[in-house]
């Protein structure tokens, strides 16, 4: 069911968000929902969604797990990445229900200081592009030692690129893991790769709630 047009009012896409900005941004809404006037009386915040101090652990969660993952193990990066379903869910329930609650009480008042910007309205155009294609021509090159640099041409109107990565048979979608965001597609460093063993690699781009398809598959063996 499409999402009705007077529900559409805040610019908020958890999608597109780099791990740690995800994670203090879910801290950040349960601080806020915590001490919002409007939240503190019983039944509120109905169940299922989550109550602040709930809410608050699913981010700093995201959070710890991000800063385990910098130092570029592959295990850690898996895990970090098993979270953010999850840690990306919760938050998305609470501002639907809480624009909802807004909109059908007419009261503004339920978003004011939960760090929703209000949607810009921008001017309507002929050519609305509704679809992203798949990013062309992906490359690699070595970087540091376990480090591979990816790139790919830019698609138009698109600012956020992802990798896929596979060690073992590329038609198992288990043995693929996403690295990203990036804010660019040109040397897009993937890191923790073990030295000599081959890999595979791929690009999708993300612009607004639009996901492009995958890029062709290209193989490389990490430095």
């Amino acid at each position: 069911m499409p999402y009705h047009p007077q529900l559409d009012i805040t610019q908020v896409n958890v999608r597109v968000m780099p791990h740690l900005e995800l994670g203090y941004f879910v801290v950040n809404l349960a601080d806020a929902l915590e001490v919002h006037p409007k939240y503190q009386d019983e039944g509120t915040i109905p169940y299922p969604l989550l109550k602040p101090p709930e809410l608050r652990q699913i981010g700093l969660n995201h959070i710890a797990a991000t800063k385990a993952a910098e130092g570029g193990d592959r295990g850690k990066i898996s895990e970090r990445d098993a979270l953010r379903p999850i840690t990306e869910l919760h938050p998305v329930a609470i501002i639907r229900w809480a624009v909802i609650r807004s909109v059908v009480e007419n009261d503004p008042s339920l978003l004011e200081g939960l760090g929703l910007p209000p949607k810009k309205k921008g001017l309507r155009s002929s050519a609305v592009t509704t679809e992203l294609y798949a990013p062309q021509n992906p490359s690699a090159k070595n970087g540091k030692p376990g480090c591979v640099l990816i790139t790919t041409n830019k698609v138009p109107k698109s600012h956020i690129y992802q990798v896929g990565v596979c060690k073992g048979d590329p038609s198992v979608d288990a043995n693929w893991w996403l690295v990203g965001p990036y804010d660019h597609c040109r040397n897009m460093e993937v890191s923790g790769l073990d030295s000599g063993t081959l890999y595979f690699f791929r690009v999708m781009c993300i612009a607004g709630n639009l996901q492009s398809p995958w890029s062709a598959i290209i193989t490389f063996r990490a430095p």
